[in-house]
């Protein structure tokens, strides 16, 4: 496949098992992009490359058939050279940045996903659509939860429709944990900036033991 130099605005840095996701926006072809260094997910160390949620320059290619993962998630991924990645821009709000990246947005979490969500919980595997993207709401919509000792997300978007997601957040989740797992503090301390939320929602990776769903997740809260 051919190489391609892409800009790409960093909007989501998740945490997995071992490893980290990092996606972003492309604001020219208006497209979600999983930034995947040589096809695989980002090491601790690696994270260092990017300055938290910045404008990078990068050179990559999409994978081939051959290479690339199934469906949702193969609709975003785009395997990079990260030598080559070059830092732009570093976003001093998180209004600067939502307004940039605003047009990812989609005007229910259904919308994401074009309607292929079921109970409110997952994508089943291999579904051809998105695995990423964003939804804007009034943070009174919002409010984080433990749930079985696990931090969530309740949501109620713009169809009225109720969610209840795992928050896999870099940037949440460091918050939660650094300050004693105070969910109190927690919803005081991001909401207390505006009134509207730019939410970031992915799909988690689908695994046999759940019956191949992929779930959905919180990526990312941005408060304008």
């Amino acid at each position: 496949m051919q190489r391609i130099k892409m800009n790409i605005i960093i909007t989501d840095i998740t945490y997995m098992k071992e490893k980290f996701c990092v996606a972003g926006y492309n604001y020219m072809n208006k497209k979600v992009i999983r930034l995947m260094p040589n096809g695989s997910h980002w090491e601790e160390k690696e994270l260092k490359k990017i300055d938290g949620f910045c404008l990078v320059n990068v050179e990559g290619k999409y994978p081939s058939p051959s290479q690339g993962r199934q469906y949702p998630h193969r609709t975003e991924d785009f395997h990079i050279d990260l030598d080559t990645l070059e830092i732009i821009k570093s976003f001093e709000s998180m209004k600067e940045l939502r307004e940039e990246i605003k047009e990812s947005s989609s005007l229910s979490i259904q919308g994401i996903f074009k309607n292929n969500v079921k109970r409110a919980k997952y994508v089943p595997a291999k579904t051809k659509c998105k695995s990423l993207g964003a939804v804007e709401l009034p943070v009174s919509n919002l409010e984080f939860i433990k749930e079985n000792g696990k931090l969530r997300l309740h949501i109620k978007d713009s169809d009225n429709k109720e969610y209840n997601v795992k928050v896999s957040s870099k940037m949440i989740r460091d918050f939660y944990f650094k300050n004693g797992e105070d969910l109190e503090k927690l919803n005081e301390h991001v909401f207390i900036f505006g009134e509207n939320a730019h939410v970031r929602i992915g799909l988690a990776r689908a695994f046999s033991m759940q019956n191949n769903h992929c779930y959905l997740m919180c990526n990312g809260i941005f408060i304008y």
